[in-house]
């Protein structure tokens, strides 16, 4: 009686089956996944100075804190925003509108603002800042 000899064979595990389920695994999630794009907002205002020619290329639009909107300069009621937008976009020969609002200016209205020009055409919306103050260390 032989134990343990050439008569024993190895055991093989097949794992193509397993390898069929971790690819469609793999492929269920990245089709199911959602990728968002969260472009960041452009801050950067530009430099000019005094004798330099002001080249146009986008359109301004203002909101003040007594609620007053300004389209270019020029009041404007709230309502006609979009409507102006577009006009002073094709005018312009642009699709960027510059944003600037008072800082007490609710957020439900910058928001609309925002929405007025995306519906009118506009692909790019810059909101414009002043440069934050540096605070100095106390001695």
């Amino acid at each position: 009686m032989r134990f343990g000899g050439a008569g024993r064979r190895k055991a093989l595990i097949n794992i193509t089956s397993l390898i069929d389920v971790v690819f469609l695994l793999l492929l269920f999630f990245v089709v199911t996944s959602t990728f968002l794009e969260r472009p960041g907002l452009d801050l950067t205002l530009p430099a000019a100075s005094p004798t330099e020619v002001a080249r146009r290329d986008e359109v301004t639009v203002e909101l003040d804190a007594d609620g007053a909107t300004w389209l270019d300069g020029a009041r404007l009621e709230s309502a006609d925003l979009e409507a102006g937008i577009e006009r002073a976009l094709a005018s312009a020969g642009t699709e960027r509108v510059v944003l600037e609002a008072d800082e007490r200016v609710p957020h439900g209205r910058v928001v609309e603002a925002m929405d007025a020009a995306r519906r009118a055409g506009a692909t790019g919306l810059v909101v414009a800042t002043r440069p934050r103050e540096e605070q100095v260390p106390a001695p």
